[in-house]
């Protein structure tokens, strides 16, 4: 089993690491590491770049530098476990590439990571979503958009580049230099995510639930971690229609949606690969158990049954745990 996390298993080498995406890549890479490292039978190879430091653990590191590519890496794994941001067709690209990987195939990675034809797809098929409109923010906002707002990029990942707009009048002198924008109707509510596996032809299982801590700072948004909650969806969850309304998607997947106390759910993405909720999953799931079942939709060697638990976990976009309720407290740490 290789495990490649694009930003920190040297698919930037070379180049600097954003920050953000470095500190989540690296949680999810370990955490993803140690559970496919307990599966009887699985031998993990974990991906890293040269330029960071050892990172000791029940797995054989390859160290990627300048130059090196994953494919012939990968080539030589029974399956390849791939965590990549969707922004510039990085995703898309390396699922093309990587034939065993166990995720998304490559149409699909592209209909989710274009956020503004993803909301023209589900709201064509009756499921909530915010409209879109496209912007070129150098240009200025249309003074008949529905406000509040928020403006982010058409093909982010995480909260990158995330702003909260309150006006057409706002300057907009403090965003980067990117030609066009998504520009949504901003949604009051409770941020949560649904995580699911699916696999070839088959319906997509609820792995779990979590509440997303998300904070603004001036107009930025940030995204701190959240909490694995005790938490089912009903079939009609707009989450779970979502992940239905799109073919090819494939593994572990993650469903961003706001309980938005007036309208109900509303769906804002789905991420065609893993997300930092996986870092408390693997807790709140106990050991190997979410890595048998993403094995599972590929083999019927693995099994899991236990996806479904009443432990509450909060956990960090670095990798810190905490365990619920307080008589089960304890940290452990990817740090």
């Amino acid at each position: 089993m290789l495990i490649y996390e694009y930003v920190t298993g040297g698919g930037l080498a070379g180049l600097d690491l954003p920050e953000s995406w470095a500190v989540e890549g690296r949680a999810m890479r370990r955490a993803l590491a140690e559970d496919f490292a307990v599966v009887p039978g699985v031998r993990v190879v974990m991906a890293l770049d040269a330029r960071l430091p050892d990172e000791p653990g029940p797995w054989t590191v390859v160290r990627i530098g300048p130059g090196q590519s994953i494919t012939d890496l990968s080539a030589v794994a029974d399956h390849t476990a791939l965590i990549a941001p969707e922004t510039g067709g990085v995703l898309a690209d390396l699922a093309r590439s990587i034939p065993n990987s166990l995720g998304c195939d490559p149409d699909s990675i592209e209909l989710s990571a274009d956020k503004l034809r993803l909301a023209d797809h589900l709201i064509a098929r009756g499921i909530p979503t915010p409209i879109g409109l496209k912007v070129r923010p150098s240009d200025g906002l249309p003074r008949d958009f529905p406000y509040p707002a928020v403006l982010k990029p058409i093909d982010g990942a995480g909260s990158l580049d995330t702003f909260f707009v309150s006006s057409h009048r706002d300057s907009l002198t403090d965003l980067d230099d990117r030609t066009v924008a998504l520009l949504q109707p901003y949604i009051p509510g409770e941020p949560k995510s649904a995580t699911f596996i699916a696999g070839p032809g088959q319906l997509a299982m609820l792995v779990g639930v979590s509440r997303q801590t998300i904070s603004r700072e001036g107009r930025r948004f940030s995204y701190h971690g959240g909490s694995i909650l005790d938490e089912s969806l009903p079939d009609d969850h707009p989450a779970r229609l979502a992940v239905a309304a799109v073919s090819g998607l494939r593994g572990l997947i993650g469903v961003d949606f706001i309980d938005d106390p007036t309208t109900g759910p509303i769906v804002i993405e789905i991420n065609p690969r893993p997300t930092t909720s996986c870092v408390g999953l693997v807790i709140a799931l106990g050991p190997g158990c979410l890595a048998a079942a993403w094995l599972g939709v590929v083999s019927d060697s693995y099994r899991s049954t236990c996806l479904r638990t009443p432990i509450q976990v909060d956990f960090s976009a670095d990798g810190t745990v905490s365990l619920r309720p307080p008589h089960l407290s304890r940290t452990d740490s990817n740090t």
